[in-house]
């Protein structure tokens, strides 16, 4: 072989390895397009979420606000009716039921951007736990706050990890 013909056959596989390294290139750039946009979704809900906390942190320390706002939304008569149970005033029965709220948003935003089983696990955990309160169950079966207005999917996902809890609730409304 002549060494023009050894250069000519050098330069084949350098095009080849070449053209398999845009390739391999190519599909890395797509994978982190696609991991920078599920990263911006996560991001987009996280921040969703922490304005949706704030606003309910303020609605619980604001009684004014927290009235204005069941009024505006026309859930007085849940309230009347939450107090009537409970044994107290309408203001205190909606300062716990937005609290119990809060903290579904708070899990809403875990698992809206968790992607591995340990966290999903806590996720679970906590809800078990905190569902086992009556008053937390009553706020995710009933609360203007919870199911209404949280995304399906994570109200099928808590449905799901506590299915005695849910058939509980039918029973006692």
């Amino acid at each position: 072989m002549d060494h023009q013909a050894f250069a000519q056959l050098l330069g084949n596989y350098g095009e080849f390895l070449g053209s398999i390294a845009v390739v391999i290139t190519l599909a890395y750039l797509a994978l982190q397009v696609r991991h920078a946009r599920q990263a911006t979704v996560d991001q987009n809900k996280l921040s969703r979420a922490q304005a949706m906390r704030e606003q309910m942190i303020a609605c619980i320390q604001d009684g004014q606000l927290r009235m204005n706002l069941i009024d505006a939304f026309g859930v007085a008569d849940y309230y009347t009716a939450l107090a009537a149970d409970r044994g107290c005033t309408v203001e205190q029965a909606s300062q716990v039921d937005w609290s119990n709220a809060y903290w579904f948003w708070v899990y809403w935003s875990q698992w809206a951007t968790t992607h591995d089983e340990k966290s999903l696990d806590e996720v679970q955990h906590v809800l078990r736990n905190f569902c086992s309160y009556p008053t937390m169950r009553r706020s995710w079966e009933h609360s203007p706050w919870t199911k209404p207005v949280l995304e399906p999917e994570f109200v099928r996902f808590v449905e799901a990890v506590l299915p005695d809890f849910a058939e509980d609730a039918r029973r006692e409304a």
